[in-house]
């Protein structure tokens, strides 16, 4: 039973903030060990009524962990899940996860928790050694007082930015403690552990162009690297993965400019399929660059399915296509299943490649396409076979990693 622990720099989490927003802001994890919750965010200390509450009086306090999206402002919620969640658990609290705000000019980051009646009372980040964990409350004396605990504040999360003020550190490692005081099998449990002195009770993000991290402890790094998707037709680039949808009631993936091109992250040296995190997201509440099912899911020789590639939520490696995951086209073709854990990057030629998993769990060769008629990005098994059954214009493709810095 483990979680997260401070540690060094090179062994830190990778977030990702925004510059310049002007509400409050989800704060991502590029490199947490549980892609199901990859937003940093606040989860109340119980279900009991009293711990969702953070204002002056009330003893109620969060920890921060892995969690589901929700909106701005809005109510702590249950249904997106986090890290902390287990059947009939006592960490079972509601979770927030826009709540951040971030000063990039100075590197600040504060938190302002939504109470279920919709207050905002102003939010102080603590540190309590006793049980080892970063929090947020309303109250620090009543926590002390109810929880008999001895917490000190930690006034700010500071961040010190790399690339551009779009990614940081924290001193809190993406790897496993041997001792929680909490237990939760090792996949679901992101809890977010830091030690401080009273001396220097502050985080910090640390600035580094290196971009090579830890993702285990026991682990071979893997490098990280940010660039583009190119489209190429018959070896000649026709464009990028662009950073909107093709439209606002098609939320599926196009292509266009460089200048409009969508930002990226992946993995070079992953040894299995991997997941693909955008750096700018056309939909905050499915932040993965996945696939989407067409009428039918399943992908092969003499089928017409096919899929769209879109935004969407998290799915394991070599998993079926799932419905509760969620998607963006979920507003056009509801229940339509999706998966995100699919992408294969070569760094040294740029290559890209993805295997979309059936409901029976085969994986038959797949290629890229561009639907002329629709502007969409797809995969089938057989373009022949889709253009008999759905007609257009459809040609095969090739997806190619382009970095916009050299990789370490």
């Amino acid at each position: 039973m483990k979680c997260l622990t401070s540690g060094t720099l090179t062994d830190a989490l990778i977030v990702e903030v925004q510059c310049g927003a002007s509400e409050a802001q989800d704060v991502i994890s590029l490199n947490g060990p549980a892609p199901l919750y990859p937003r940093v965010g606040a989860i109340a200390g119980s279900p009991a009524a009293k711990d969702v509450i953070l204002a002056p009086g009330e003893r109620g306090f969060t920890y921060i962990a892995g969690v589901g999206y929700t909106p701005p402002n809005s109510v702590p919620s249950l249904s997106q899940g986090h890290s902390m969640m287990s059947p009939n658990g006592p960490f079972n609290g509601p979770a927030e996860s826009t709540i951040w705000h971030v000063d990039c000019s100075t590197g600040s980051l504060t938190a302002q928790w939504t109470n279920p009646d919709g207050t905002q009372h102003p939010n102080l980040f603590y540190y309590d050694p006793d049980a080892d964990y970063v929090g947020l409350t309303g109250d620090l004396n009543e926590y002390k007082y109810y929880y008999q605990a001895n917490p000190f504040v930690v006034p700010a999360l500071l961040p010190r930015p790399i690339e551009e003020l779009v990614r940081g550190r924290l001193p809190m490692e993406s790897v496993y403690a041997d001792t929680c005081p909490f237990s939760h099998p090792l996949e679901d449990l992101v809890l977010v552990r830091c030690r401080f002195s009273e001396s220097h009770p502050i985080l910090k993000l640390t600035p580094s162009t290196n971009s090579t991290v830890k993702a285990r402890a026991s682990a071979v790094p893997i490098s990280y690297a940010v660039g583009n998707i190119q489209v190429k037709r018959d070896g000649v680039p026709i464009g990028y993965i662009r950073k909107t949808f093709r439209s606002s009631t098609s939320k599926y993936f196009t292509h266009g400019a460089l200048t409009d091109a969508l930002a990226v992250e992946v993995q070079c040296g992953a040894s299995g399929a991997q997941f693909i995190l955008p750096l700018t997201r056309p939909d905050a509440q499915y932040p993965y660059v996945g696939a989407v099912a067409g009428p039918t899911s399943n992908l092969g020789p003499e089928s017409s399915g096919y899929v769209y590639l879109s935004a969407v939520g998290y799915t394991p490696e070599n998993s079926p296509p799932s419905v509760s995951a969620g998607n963006s086209m979920q507003s056009i073709y509801s229940n339509r299943p999706s998966e995100a854990t699919i992408w294969h990057v070569d760094c040294a030629t740029g290559a890209m490649t993805a295997q979309w998993t059936n409901p029976s769990g085969s994986q038959p060769p797949n290629v890229f396409f561009y639907d002329e008629s629709e502007g969409f990005l797809g995969m089938t098994g057989d373009l022949n076979e889709v253009f008999l059954t759905y007609g257009g214009t459809s040609y095969v493709v090739t997806l190619h990693f382009v970095p916009s810095s050299p990789s370490p």
